[in-house]
């Protein structure tokens, strides 16, 4: 594996990729935007949502296939886009990969393309950590400084 020698990925391995999400949704097909690094290759160990998974709930009677993301993926957020804007359903990023500041990268790309599809409202639904905490305050406080910002809404739940 490659040595990470500083706090960036060097530019130049990275990608972002748009396709349908490998997830199922109540609310049906919901798009994913992706962080890629096509020479990772898989996460050295099993990850939920990074590799395919069976998975009891609890009191489920059968186990549940989670879908993997596809190989390299080392950050993705899936969302969909209605009339009221956009809505952001999951994000993740492999842990191996945590704290380099990839799911600000990946948030930076998906707000600047909503913002260039013409949406202005942005619902980050149940945050469910603190450093996703951290990334939604950051754009609600530019929204409160600059009117003309993206609107963003959610709530935290952890």
């Amino acid at each position: 594996m490659r040595r990470r020698t500083s706090r960036r990925v060097t530019p130049n391995v990275r990608s972002f990729v748009q396709e349908i999400s490998p997830l199922v949704y109540p609310s049906g097909q919901v798009k994913r935007l992706s962080l890629v690094d096509p020479e990772l290759g898989e996460s050295p160990r099993p990850e939920i949502y990074f590799h395919e998974m069976k998975l009891k709930a609890v009191g489920a009677r059968h186990k549940k296939t989670i879908a993997g993301a596809s190989p390299g993926t080392v950050s993705f957020l899936d969302y969909s886009i209605s009339p009221a804007g956009a809505y952001i359903h999951f994000m993740a990023t492999r842990p191996d990969w945590q704290n380099y500041g990839l799911s600000r990268d990946l948030l930076a790309e998906f707000m600047r393309r909503v913002r260039a599809d013409g949406i202005t409202t942005v619902n980050f639904g149940r945050i469910q950590s603190p450093h996703a905490w951290k990334l939604y305050q950051s754009y609600r406080n530019a929204y409160e400084r600059d009117s003309s910002a993206i609107a963003v809404y959610g709530k935290h739940d952890f």
